[in-house]
C-alpha cells in the first residue's frame, strides 16, 4: 500500500487531499489557562494585608472545583475554641462559603 495523501472518494468525485493540522492539539490546550492550585492560592492570600475588621467579602477566597472557601483562622467566631487536630500541623482548615 502506498502512503498517498489522497483519501478514497466516492465515484464521480475528485480525490480529497489531506493536509496536516496547522496547529498541533498540544499547543491549543496549552493556551487554556490552568486553574491555580489551592496551595498557590493560600500563598497569595498570606501575602495580602487585611483591613482592621474584615468581613467575609474582604477575606481572600480559595476556589476549588467551582466551590469557594475561606481560611478558618481568619474567621472571628464567638465562643470558638479552635480545632485541636494533627491536621493543623500539616495544613490549613478551610470553611466553605454557601452563598
Amino acid at each position: 500500500m502506498s502512503k498517498s495523501p489522497l483519501s478514497p472518494s466516492p465515484a464521480g468525485f475528485p480525490p480529497i487531499t489531506l493536509t496536516p493540522c496547522p496547529t498541533p492539539p498540544s499547543s491549543v490546550f496549552s493556551r487554556l489557562s490552568q486553574p491555580q492550585t489551592v496551595a498557590k492560592q493560600l500563598e497569595e492570600a498570606a501575602v495580602g494585608a487585611l483591613p482592621p475588621n474584615p468581613t467575609i467579602e474582604n477575606l481572600p477566597k480559595i476556589t476549588w472545583k467551582n466551590r469557594r472557601f475561606v481560611q478558618e483562622d481568619l474567621l472571628a467566631r464567638k465562643g470558638a475554641k479552635g480545632r485541636k487536630s494533627w491536621i493543623r500541623s500539616h495544613g490549613t482548615f478551610l470553611v466553605e462559603l454557601n452563598y
